[in-house]
């Protein structure tokens, strides 16, 4: 720790060596041969704890103005000590622009201690350390926005100062060894929540799977050697993203992060020539950054012979049989009409849902208009006296004819609707289709703050309407499939309007500024997604295990599918995964994303091309007729995700086509940590059966947790 007797170190100047500069700085060193200077070395009283001390002017103290600067210097000029500690020494309050503490590049990194005094007046906006190794300072004034910790040798970013201001962070050069990012579940990664902007150039970093702050909009990972895009990235909001000099070589992406990259205004890729792209992977340029191997995904209709490869003869004919299931009824498929509400997405275990909200952050900084009334009311609605679909639906369909985004309004804080694809109409009519009982909400009203997430063909944006914090599910500006997107929300307005259960997201009302667009104001939920909280807590406490959060959020996504399966006819959520579950830290856990959902009817033919393939029951792979069973199979590898707190099937090297086909014969299953209890895995297996009709109902699910959980209770 930093003390008064430690020397060489940077102080106040005592009352026996009046300071002949304004800065009041002293270096302070344990003998007279340490300080040379004549006059500007001062013997200083002897001290009852430290003995006799000396102590001479630095030159290279600048006077405090808005700015101050420290250069620690070489041991051959006493006046420019490489000092130990900097005690006693505090800056005053005008100093408001930028403190920099400054090594020398020539000589090895100096440790040094820095006691809280330092910085306890001072407001600064802008902290640097170059060359210095920093010991004990962990935290900063909250006037500070902008951190930089250059060639410093940080090895763990959770020791970095930070303070609660602090937006960007440059950790330049700090290559050796390499700097590690703390885990989402720990505390030290609270303190990086704030983050818009992150440097890590040259920081030699080899791969990573780290979880990066949610709102971070800015990531500078030049000089480093990565040989693939970190998988992380994908998931991010950026608008800047430089990957310069790395050798990324030709490792491929998928189609789905390809087009993530292109929504990123500003990407840097590494110069030169693209090896070329391995078998099944595409180079395709994207914008004037450069290009990209592709992952070329195959026509569905297509089996995959090359999965069979290397599998035992006994297998590769289950494989085969199920290869010629697929290849016949996705024929036969092709030559029937299309349902219209029957939405397709392509299989991805990383796809973000549409209801997907990151770490919650309300609204704070984006009032409503004053004249649009105080927060204090109750949302305002338009009711209806109605009580049904509309008698003009064509299809007499109770939930009318059917989401998900790509671009974001730039303006904010105020309203703004997407008014439909310049040069299109739209063959939809929203007023026969719409539910008229569902509450009609004024657009005016509605104040957006940021984007929570995106899906293939939607945006859901924070807002808050008459001061009450929403989520809003809009249309994408300029979807190529826009009429499409535009039945899907009204069908899940319809659905969830119709639903009203507390284990399912609710329905606030919907915004209709024209009459080609829609907008769903659903209810916020202050946790985010389940998965996102599984990646926050990877080391799960009590708080969080089977015993607690866990098992609750279990119970309540089976009260949720209870609730949609008892229905007449049942309702199949198709798609139940970690991402598709909301959690609030009053309201538990809920069901979202009814994108996929549909009744249960004999006489339609079951579509396969739903869900996300790695939650998909076997049924549903192999094209058959399927019923609410396939949501229990889901909910069964659900509970492998909070029990793993990873994407099933994450510790396997399997292709995705591979995992389906093994699963469609009944040959793969999720694995679970030996710390999970038996009672959880048992009812997983029991809902992971191949046969659907031995899986247990939703009812009875409901009461097998609820005496699991009872199980666990200790008197």
């Amino acid at each position: 720790m930093a003390d008064e007797c430690t020397v060489p170190h940077l102080g106040s100047c005592p009352t026996t060596c009046p300071s002949t500069r304004t800065n009041n700085a002293c270096i302070k060193f344990p003998n007279r041969n340490d300080c040379k200077q004549g006059e500007a070395c001062k013997l200083i009283a002897v001290s009852e704890n430290c003995g006799v001390q000396y102590a001479c002017q630095p030159t290279v103290v600048s006077d405090p103005g808005t700015d101050f600067t420290f250069t620690i210097g070489i041991n051959d000029q006493p006046n420019r000590a490489i000092i130990s500690n900097i005690y006693g020494y505090t800056l005053p309050s005008s100093v408001t622009g930028t403190v920099t503490l400054q090594g020398v590049k020539d000589i090895s990194r100096k440790k040094v201690i820095v006691d809280s005094s330092f910085l306890s007046l001072a407001k600064p906006t802008s902290f640097v350390v170059d060359n210095v190794e920093l010991l004990q300072l962990t935290s900063l004034p909250a006037s500070v926005t902008s951190v930089t910790i250059k060639n410093s040798g940080v090895v763990e970013l959770a020791k970095v100062p930070l303070g609660p201001g602090v937006t960007s962070l440059s950790l330049e050069g700090n290559n050796s060894p390499v700097p590690t990012f703390p885990d989402p579940s720990s505390q030290d990664y609270a303190k990086f929540a704030g983050l818009t902007r992150l440097d890590l150039t040259n920081c030699q970093l080899p791969q990573i799977a780290w979880i990066f702050p949610p709102k971070l909009e800015h990531l500078v990972l030049t000089k480093n050697a990565l040989t693939r895009i970190p998988p992380t990235v994908f998931g991010l909001n950026l608008t800047t993203l430089s990957l310069g000099e790395n050798p990324l070589g030709n490792s491929a992406i998928s189609s789905a992060e390809f087009e993530a990259l292109k929504r990123i205004k500003q990407l840097t890729l590494p110069s030169g020539a693209v090896p070329p792209c391995e078998a099944g992977a595409t180079l395709q340029p994207i914008s004037t950054s450069g290009s990209l191997c592709v992952t070329v995904t195959p026509p569905s209709s297509s089996p995959s012979t090359g999965i069979i490869v290397g599998l035992t003869v006994g297998g590769a004919v289950l494989l085969l049989i199920v290869g010629v299931i697929f290849y016949r009824r996705r024929k036969a498929k092709a030559t029937t009409t299309y349902h219209p509400y029957d939405n397709r997405r392509p299989s991805n275990p990383h796809r973000r849902s549409d209801c997907s909200f990151p770490r919650p952050q309300h609204p704070t900084g984006h009032k409503s208009d004053p004249h649009r009334g105080s927060s204090a009311e109750p949302l305002p609605r338009y009711t209806s006296t109605a009580t049904g679909g509309s008698s003009s639906n064509p299809n007499n369909n109770p939930f009318g004819p059917f989401t998900n985004d790509k671009d974001a309004p730039a303006t904010l804080g105020k309203s703004y609707f997407h008014t439909g694809t310049p040069n299109r109409t739209s063959t939809v009519s929203i007023s026969d289709a719409l539910n008229p009982a569902i509450p009609m909400l004024e657009a005016d009203d509605m104040v957006y703050t940021r984007v929570l997430g995106r899906g293939a063909k939607g945006v859901v944006w924070l807002a808050t309407y008459a001061g009450q914090a929403c989520a809003v599910k809009k249309l994408a500006d300029l979807a190529a499939d826009a009429d499409d997107a535009l039945r899907n929300l009204i069908v899940e307005s319809n659905l969830l309007f119709r639903l009203q259960h507390p284990r399912i997201i609710g329905l606030l009302g919907v915004v209709v500024p024209t009459s080609d667009d829609i907008a769903l104001v659903m209810e916020f939920m202050d946790k985010g997604d389940l998965f996102e909280c599984l990646q926050r807590t990877k080391q799960p406490t009590n708080a969080v295990g089977w015993a607690g959060d866990k098992g609750t959020y279990a119970l309540h996504v089976a009260e949720g599918l209870a609730s949609l399966h008892t229905r007449s006819p049942p309702i199949i959520h198709r798609d139940i995964k970690a991402r598709n579950v909301l959690v609030d830290s009053a309201k538990g856990a809920k069901i979202c994303d009814f994108g996929e959902s549909r009744t249960r009817t004999f006489e339609e033919t079951m579509t396969s091309n739903v869900g996300t393939a790695r939650w998909i029951a076997p049924e549903v792979l192999i094209n058959e007729d399927y019923s609410e069973k396939a949501d229990i199979y889901s909910f069964g590898v659900l509970l492998s995700e909070l029990d793993t707190h990873a994407i099933p099937y994450s510790d396997s090297t399997l292709e995705e086509r591979q995992i389906m086909q093994l699963v469609a014969v009944n040959r793969l299953r999720p694995t679970f940590s030996p710390d999970c209890p038996e009672q959880i895995q048992h009812l997983a297996r029991a809902c992971m059966q191949a046969d659907p009709m031995l899986r247990p109902d939703a009812t009875r699910l409901v009461r097998t947790i609820m005496t699991i959980l009872g199980s666990f209770v200790t008197l």
